[in-house]
């Protein structure tokens, strides 16, 4: 098994648009190409997180000094969302004339 892929810090550097003219009207597309958008837009139930192979994850941890953290089990949370596509279109669609 390889090593994680190196996503960007930051998922809006990961999101891309286009905008095209179709007959009368404008058709558009967002795409964010980040395997973890859905569950940053939608939320997350509560889960457990596991390693993919035999080694454990790891995590720096700031707060601490920087210590770093071994583990084969985290007990995610769960996340509310933050549903930042749809205020978007929200936002375009209001400021819209007509």
């Amino acid at each position: 098994m390889g090593r994680a892929r190196p996503w960007p810090k930051h998922m809006r550097d990961c999101i891309f648009s286009r905008v095209d003219s179709v007959g009368d009207g404008l058709v558009g597309w967002v795409i964010v190409e980040t395997p973890y958008a859905a569950a940053v837009h939608e939320g997350s139930r509560p889960h457990e997180i596991r390693p993919r192979g035999n080694y454990p994850l790891r995590f720096v941890m700031p707060k601490a000094g920087g210590a770093v953290i071994r583990t084969y089990k985290v007990n995610h949370p769960g996340y509310i969302g933050n549903p930042f596509l749809l205020r978007a279109l929200e936002h375009v669609i209001s400021a819209s004339p007509g």
